[in-house]
This record gives structure tokens, sequence and C-alpha cells, in this order.
């Protein structure tokens, strides 16, 4: 799939991304699809089937937001694969029409309100918590922006900024039937509830990850770590990572042994997480011991497995 053609040295951060992601700044007819041609040609046909909820209608030379481009960025790649309109559909309607019609912005600002308020209570605030709350009850009173606010937050936009803010690998699955699941690394959720998907029918899966390589430098990426090869145990390793007053302890294969701790109000340097991360992708280690701040304590040692045909 084409690209807009970033050069390295002006790829950005994860939180460059969070704090433009909402800004028009990408010229529409500056964006290729998968066949490297211009994106636009293919604007009246989404536009007409209702899957560019965002774009005024007879408007197409205009700019829009990071997020945004990642969905044009989905709709290309289901033009790849010849996944149908009516599938495309519903998982428009899964990330935008349910975000509308559920006022997921009100229930963001509210569900935000609640855990400051209760870090308030507990005396655990931090520090600038009554700045933020005084900014969402001031939001909260503002139907005018409440509702414009409906056509930029959504469910797509809600799991992109949870991939950034818990560093974890996200995104969705779409089965024939247009089903749609969400996911945060092995976890699957829906915004309605759904059971859990079977994984054994057949779907497509996409990872933001993809997406982001767009925008995103490469050492950041890094910390979305796919964590399809790595046992219960390792994954365990990866949760540490976004906890705080916790510490691991790595014995590396060559017998150094190496010592990481988390800052008190949160997670592990980047650097740090960044050399976890390889050892368990590698599996260049022989134990590991994890002693999180609830004083549990987890060790583990890695097992060889023999992949031999029998």
């Amino acid at each position: 799939m084409k690209n807009i053609s970033i050069p390295d040295d002006q790829l950005i951060s994860f939180s460059e991304f969070s704090e433009f992601m909402f800004q028009a700044v990408v010229p529409i007819e500056d964006i290729k699809d998968f066949k490297e041609n211009p994106i636009l040609q293919v604007f009246p046909y989404w536009r007409r089937h209702g899957l560019l909820p965002f774009i005024p209608k007879g408007r197409w030379n205009i700019n829009i937001s990071f997020a945004q481009l990642i969905w044009l960025r989905i709709l290309d790649t289901f033009r790849e694969f010849s996944v149908s309109l009516s599938s495309s559909k519903k998982v428009c309607d899964y990330f935008f029409k349910n975000a509308y019609d559920d006022d997921l912005p009100k229930l963001t600002l509210m569900r935000n309100k609640e855990i400051i308020e209760k870090r308030i209570s507990r005396g655990t605030a931090f520090e600038n918590d009554e700045n933020l709350l005084a900014e969402i009850n001031w939001m909260l009173k503002d139907n005018v922006l409440l509702y414009g606010l409906k056509f930029e937050i959504n469910y797509l936009t809600k799991l992109i900024t949870e991939c950034i803010a818990t560093q974890s690998n996200a995104g969705f699955i779409v089965f024939t039937n247009g089903q749609v699941f969400e996911y945060i690394e092995d976890n699957y959720f829906s915004n309605r509830g759904d059971a859990k998907p079977d994984l054994t029918q057949p779907h497509i899966k996409l990872s933001l990850k993809h997406y982001l390589k767009e925008f995103i430098q490469k050492e950041e990426l890094q910390k979305l770590f796919v964590p399809s090869i790595l046992n219960n145990d390792e994954k365990e390793v990866l949760k540490a990572l976004r906890q705080k007053n916790t510490s691991i302890m790595i014995k590396k294969k060559q017998g150094e042994i190496v010592k990481m701790e988390s800052s008190t109000d949160g997670i592990f340097s980047d650097n740090d997480a960044v050399k976890i991360r390889e050892l368990l992708g590698i599996g260049n280690y022989e134990q590991i011991t994890i002693s999180t701040r609830d004083e549990k304590t987890l060790t583990f040692n890695k097992v060889k497995k023999n992949n031999r045909l029998r």
C-alpha cells in the first residue's frame, strides 16, 4: 500500500502523533492508494455508500487528520482484499455510527471524570488532576462542543489512543458476516458486548501497528511488540511494563544479570522497555523474575521446545 512518503527523518513520536492526530494536516490530494493512484478517484464510490462519515458531501480537496487517514488506509486494505461492500459498511457502522449513537465523547469524559474523582478522594491524585477535572466539567456543560466532538471521537480513535497509551499491540478482526471485534494484545472485545469471537472461523486481522508505520519512528514502533510468539509467562512481563513499583530481573544466556525497575508514577523507561522486548523476542534469557507492587513474585525459565516434525 502506498503511503504519503514521509522521509524517515520527519517521522514522529507517539506523543507527537497523539497531539496532532485530530488536526486536519494531511491534504487528501496527496494521498495514493495501494495501486499508487490518487485515492480521490475512489472517494465518490466510498461516499455514495456511506463509508466516509467525516467528509462533507461534495468536498474532496480538503485536509484530513492522521486518525482519518488511518480509516482511509483501512478502506483501501478492504479493497485490496476484496472485502464486500456489505462487510465494509458494517465495520464503518461499528466504529463511527455506534460511537455517535452511544455519545462516546460524553461517555469518555464521564469515565475520565470518575477516575480522577476516585484518585482525589483516595488521596492519590496526580499533580494536574484538579485542573483536568475542572476542564472536564467545563466541557460536559458545553453542548455545542460535545456535539462537535461526536464527529471526531469514535471507537477507532479510541482504539488508536489506547494502543498508544498502553504501548500494546492492538487492532481489530472482521468476520465474513461483517462482525467486528477489537483486540489489545490477546484480549478481544466488542463495543456491543458480543460474546468472545470464535477465532477458528474465517476472518481477517488488521493491526494498527501496520498503519502507524506511516507516521511513527521505527524505534517508537518497537514498543508495540507483537506477542503472538510469547508464552503466557513472557506475556506477564509485558503486563509488568505498565505497572508502577515493579522490578524485573533477567538472567541472560551469557550469565549476565540485568535488573530494571519502573518509576514510582508509572511504567518502565522507553529504553528499558525496548531492551526487555528484544530479550523476549529472541529468547535471549535463561530466567526472569518479576516482583510487582502487590509483593507478588513470578519466576520462570526459558524452555526450549523441540519443533522437529514427528
